[in-house]
């Protein structure tokens, strides 16, 4: 059992997690959910105030961000107060994503999810050792969790758990295109015998540390800029209307797609786009 105010202070007293026992676990107060629970991990959250916003609403929504992956895994149900936490949670989301970039045969639950695509998945070389995706929305209000204060970011993950959000806030760029974007970097690297660069609060990463760092230098210098470019010209072919509805299951990365060139287009009279359209269309598809 977790006691907030000894973990607050055990945090301020900069402790590490073997220097902080946890409580003694209660079962009786677990009696009455353990009540046709045959296997799983129960949650019990007791004495919360509403300066946090405890509705039982807030938590579905807080939960199908922080576990949209899990949510769609069909292994794995998450219930709130015996109600479980569907995939249409998820659903605006997903269908306000316009373009998605990822690493090499990346591919996960999620991602398949991605069914009104309006361009091919694009395929981004990560540094070594990190893989994931980076996606796009319609517009920057999109990204926002309807009935909370949360929105989608970047986030970095280390061997499956969310270890800093929001990653692109250390590396700003003043580009407008940062507002349309969230995804998830995986670098399992991070956590290795002899380094630990999370905070204590096991919440985030040290700032300073050398392969974070490293992360954050790539991505700035090298696939945000590639994002960018590529951003810029794929909104400019919606905007005139070539864009390319996706072939069945070529939304998804890794599934396989049409072996039409991306720039023909059902959406034109003649299937062709013109000569400025190619031009642009060429750009993007070779950087």
């Amino acid at each position: 059992m977790i006691d907030n105010s000894e973990l607050d202070a055990a945090i301020q007293d900069n402790l590490t997690p073997d220097q902080y026992p946890l409580e003694s676990l209660d079962l009786q107060r677990m009696e009455p959910l353990k009540d046709g629970h045959e296997h799983g991990t129960i949650v019990l959250f007791d004495g919360i105030r509403d300066p946090i916003r405890n509705t039982v609403d807030y938590l579905r929504k807080i939960i199908a961000l922080s576990f949209r992956l899990s949510l769609i895994d069909q292994n794995l149900a998450i219930y709130v107060n015996g109600e479980p936490i569907p995939t249409r949670n998820l659903s605006d989301l997903l269908d306000a994503t316009e373009f998605i970039w990822f690493s090499e045969a990346y591919s996960d639950d999620f991602t398949k999810g991605m069914e009104k695509l309006k361009s091919n998945p694009a395929p981004l070389q990560f540094m070594k050792g990190v893989r994931g995706f980076v996606a796009s929305v319609v517009k920057p209000g999109d990204l926002k969790i309807r009935g909370t204060d949360e929105r989608a970011t970047v986030d970095l993950f280390v061997n499956g758990r969310l270890r800093e959000r929001s990653i692109l806030r250390h590396i700003p760029s003043q580009r407008i295109v940062e507002s349309y974007l969230y995804g998830q970097i995986h670098f399992d690297g991070m956590d290795r015998e002899g380094h630990d660069p999370f905070t204590s609060s096991r919440e985030g990463i040290v700032e300073d540390d050398p392969d974070f760092q490293r992360l954050l230098q790539y991505l700035k210098s090298e696939a945000l800029p590639k994002i960018f470019d590529a951003w810029d010209g794929l909104r400019l072919v919606v905007r005139r209307g070539t864009t390319r509805t996706p072939a069945r299951g070529a939304g998804t990365p890794g599934a396989r797609r049409s072996p039409r060139p991306p720039w023909r287009s059902r959406c034109l009279g003649n299937g062709e786009p013109d000569s400025s359209q190619q031009a642009v269309l060429r750009g993007v598809l070779l950087r």
